[in-house]
């Protein structure tokens, strides 16, 4: 057992690749893993790759840190590039802090057993309402860490329904990271993105 401790900035202050660490640090770890996340930057932060990942802004006097569980490495990795990326759109250095204790990782399994393929089954069963709903829409690139266009697309709109307790629905913006979204598609991710938020607080919508 040992105690692991990530302290996530911008990159370009920090000079460190965010997805070696996380590699280095958590790739072997047993997963659901124990997370435990402190916000150190000026604003809350909300990240829907996590559940339950929202943390008040630094100057609170509680609700800064909260210990979650992570599915996998995967989800760990892409929580880390969403924090990344907002550490270094606002120059923030440190933005969070992951820690964790990693235990001692569990012998190599054989393929005939199906342990990795059963437990890759399980996290593919596991759907969110934009897979059921749009299956064919994909939110992250093919390195599985980086959001593609609908993906950050969507983050937005979490971003703004949190921090400003109010419907992204009928902004009519449909993002620029490579071309506008198509109309259907940038409506569909406002509302999901509204749903998710309103449901995981308890708001009225």
């Amino acid at each position: 057992m040992a105690e692991k401790t990530l302290t996530i900035g911008a990159p370009s202050l920090t000079g460190e690749d965010v997805h070696a660490k996380v590699k280095e640090l958590f790739e072997a770890a047993k997963y659901p893993l124990t997370v435990t996340f402190t916000n150190s930057m000026p604003c809350a932060a909300c990240f829907p790759e996590v559940d339950g990942l929202y943390l008040k802004h630094v100057a609170a006097t509680d609700g800064q840190s909260r210990a979650l569980a992570v599915p996998d490495y995967d989800t760990l990795q892409r929580v880390s590039s969403s924090i990344a990326q907002i550490a270094e759109l606002n120059h923030y250095n440190p933005a969070m802090t992951l820690a964790a204790t990693v235990e001692d990782p569990a012998p190599a399994h054989d393929q005939s057993s199906g342990g990795n393929a059963d437990q890759g089954a399980e996290g593919t069963d596991k759907k969110d309402e934009t897979q059921t709903e749009r299956p064919e829409l994909e939110l992250y690139m093919p390195d599985k860490s980086h959001p593609s266009a609908a993906g950050s697309y969507l983050y937005g709109a979490v971003l703004y329904s949190t921090l400003f307790n109010r419907s992204p629905v009928d902004i009519n913006y449909a993002g620029e990271c490579e071309k506008p979204l198509p109309p259907e598609t940038s409506a569909f991710l406002r509302r999901i993105a509204w749903k998710t938020v309103t449901e995981f607080y308890g708001w009225k919508k």
